[in-house]
């Protein structure tokens, strides 16, 4: 469950992640360190707002109606988180880190693709389980703190 929070969160943060000018100097020049950093976490961090909003109306209306969210759940992960780990991945394959950085985010950015095309094809296993966690540890290391797919 906490993975399916997460996920939800990163999608909605890559949605609303930069704007036309941003996207347009990125892509002609390098960013620096602290600088893709920034706008990563900021994606994630609006990524993990809706994600959580998404989950909290699954289990609000389940714990209203007595049912069963696991269900639903799994629906909202198909539906919702899935796409949104989907954009955050692509954001984050546009950003142009750092020169000395550019191989170890590509391996960071094909571990991410990787354990988003496992969730996309058996999404179930997202509500206990974490096929982002390699991803999600190599990306701490690099000094990212908020993006937890």
């Amino acid at each position: 469950m906490l993975i399916l929070l997460v996920v939800t969160g990163v999608t909605a943060a890559m949605a609303g992640c930069g704007s036309s000018s941003d996207e347009s100097a990125s892509a002609a020049e390098p960013l620096s360190k602290a600088e893709f950093i920034r706008q990563i976490d900021a994606a994630c961090q609006k990524a993990e707002e809706t994600k959580a909003q998404s989950l909290e109306e699954v289990f609000s209306s389940d714990v209203q109606g007595g049912r069963s969210s696991k269900h639903r759940m799994e629906q909202v992960i198909a539906g919702e988180v899935i796409p949104l780990f989907q954009n955050l991945i692509a954001e984050m394959g546009k950003l142009k880190p750092p020169l000395k950085d550019e191989a170890q985010i590509e391996e960071l950015v094909a571990s991410y693709r990787a354990a988003w095309e496992k969730a996309k094809a058996d999404p179930e296993p997202l509500i206990n389980s974490d096929p982002f966690l390699k991803a999600n540890e190599a990306a701490h290391e690099y000094g990212i703190e908020s993006c937890v797919l």
